[in-house]
């Protein structure tokens, strides 16, 4: 919905990162699944083209295995690694916003930082979720307002 208005949706990383954990676990014994870990965990400390260049090789050297299916049942065999590449490929496009070069010159001339994470934002849900709570009644277009004014207070 925010990306069709013009502004810039960051995945959060850590999040990312939380969705690999759960499908490889933080000691995975495959060796397939430790390098694609090794990989994710290299999320917030590399750049989107190295990070794309990792994930395209890492498929080039394990496709296949990932295309596997069990003879019977006619499902995938690593159902889970599947799931945990799929999810960085699918997200990568919104994983590495923060590197824009629109928002990098927003930076450059507010000198605020934009972050990787949702980080800056916890403990406010709650807030928020409060006050829309009293709006019930309110029409899309108000709430969308509300929602905007919110974003823009200053948290400093």
């Amino acid at each position: 919905m925010l990306e069709s208005k013009g502004i810039p949706v960051q995945y959060c990383q850590f999040h990312q990162l939380m969705t690999i954990t759960q499908c490889l676990t933080k000691h995975p014994r495959l060796t397939q699944n430790i390098e694609l870990r090794a990989i994710a965990l290299r999320l917030a400390k590399t750049h989107e083209l190295a990070f794309e260049d990792a994930l395209a090789e890492w498929y080039s050297g394990h496709g296949d295995w990932l295309k596997e299916r069990d003879p019977e049942t006619k499902r995938y065999s690593h159902a889970r690694t599947r799931r945990a590449y799929f999810s960085l490929v699918r997200n990568l496009p919104n994983l590495f916003t923060h590197e824009d070069d629109y928002l990098q010159e927003y930076t450059r001339q507010t000198g605020k930082k934009i972050a990787n994470t949702t980080s800056p934002l916890d403990g406010r849900f709650g807030v928020w979720k409060n006050k829309l709570r009293s709006h019930r009644g309110a029409t899309k277009q108000l709430t969308f307002t509300m929602l905007c004014s919110f974003f823009s207070e200053r948290t400093d």
